[in-house]
């Protein structure tokens, strides 16, 4: 199951397909989902380091929700959306997030800690960008 040192894949069986997968204790594999296109859950998958880190986060929050909203992207949406030419989003190891009561700032902060590769916050943006990429 292990395509890279850091990332694993997440394979459907064919008897689970069109079914959402529990990625972790608070996230599901249809929260990755890119935004604006119903991918069906075998065309995407995401990084279980992500997921792993992600749980890590919103502990270090004190337990607050973490709300993706950008995870997965086609080739296609990621030019749509003016991301950069080797988005870690279109391999499944980045994700656009969000912490009500909290600023991007305030998260980033956290977010280093728990030890993403990679964090951005953005000027007129409210979300954080973080990844697993290798730099």
């Amino acid at each position: 199951m292990s395509a890279e040192k850091g990332y694993v894949a997440v394979v459907m069986e064919e008897s689970e397909l069109g079914k959402d997968e529990q990625l972790s204790s608070h996230f599901k594999k249809s929260e990755f989902n890119q935004r604006r296109r119903k991918l069906k859950y075998k065309d995407y998958s995401i990084s279980l380091d992500l997921v792993g880190k992600l749980e890590k986060l919103r502990t270090s929050i004190g337990d607050k929700p973490v709300r993706v909203t950008s995870g997965y992207r086609t080739e296609e949406y990621n030019k749509l959306v003016g991301g950069a030419k080797r988005s870690q989003h279109m391999k499944g190891k980045a994700a656009d997030i969000m912490v009500e009561g909290m600023t991007s700032k305030e998260l980033k902060k956290h977010a280093d800690e728990v030890g993403f590769s990679y964090t951005q916050t953005y000027e007129k943006k409210p979300h954080l960008h973080v990844d697993v990429g290798v730099r």
